[in-house]
């Protein structure tokens, strides 16, 4: 069986209530089987339908594995004709040689109990209920100066980093903020644009407290990065 070589997969933890995010994952291609510095995000749950591609040559996606999945996951608006979802290319530098390739946000007031916590997970400790967790995704160049790691001296933290193949260092960091309005409303309007027939579909599954119904929504910011937003649908 191939491996990569470098995975890691996090998420957010609550430990007075036991609730908890999804987990997350970040690897990169298996230098073995190609040279490429190729680096892929996915939702544990949505990781054999779905991932965020960030190819070393700029061009850069969030698609469906397959186009069979494509066309039958339900969709908000026009059907689907492409399994990809989004696909943008990588987004200009941040600071000197420093590259904010990817967000996943999850606000505390997202956070849901169920299954178990795995250990194998870095479990971040969920910040107060009105506040987010932030995990950023970014690429320093060779010559980039950067002590610690990048936006250390602005509050960020590091969970893990991997020197690519093309010289490259992958930083995934974590820090928290306060949740906005603005994101507040962004989630709610999603939330009502869900189908009727997956909310239907929801309320009438059993209760499992092994199961959380879960979502994403992405979207862009303006130093033209991207964002997902994990929310509980239930």
């Amino acid at each position: 069986m191939e491996t990569n070589d470098f995975v890691v997969r996090f998420g957010v933890y609550d430990d007075p209530t036991k609730k908890r995010s999804t987990t997350w994952r970040v690897w990169v291609s298996n230098s073995k089987t190609s040279p490429k510095s190729d680096v892929y995000i996915a939702a544990r749950p949505l990781g054999k339908y779905q991932k965020i591609s960030l190819h070393e040559s700029g061009d850069w996606r969030d698609a469906f594995l397959t186009e069979g999945i494509a066309i039958n996951v339900p969709t908000i608006g026009k059907p689907r004709t492409s399994r990809i979802i989004r696909k943008w290319t990588e987004p200009a530098q941040v600071g000197a040689g420093v590259i904010l390739a990817y967000r996943i946000v999850i606000p505390t007031s997202e956070l849901r109990k169920f299954g178990n916590k795995d250990e194998e997970v870095t479990w971040i400790l969920a910040p107060e209920e009105d506040f987010i967790t932030e995990f950023d995704i970014v690429f320093t160049e060779p010559d980039a100066k950067v002590t610690g790691w990048p936006g250390k001296n602005v509050g960020t933290k590091l969970i893990d980093k991997s020197l690519l193949p093309n010289k490259r260092i992958l930083w995934i960091l974590y820090r928290y903020e306060k949740i906005t309005e603005k994101l507040k409303v962004n989630i709610e309007k999603h939330k009502k644009k869900i189908p009727e027939s997956v909310i239907d579909s929801i309320n009438n599954e059993k209760t499992d407290e092994n199961v959380s119904f879960r979502a994403a929504i992405g979207s862009f910011e303006p130093d033209d990065s991207r964002t997902s937003i994990e929310i509980a649908l239930k």
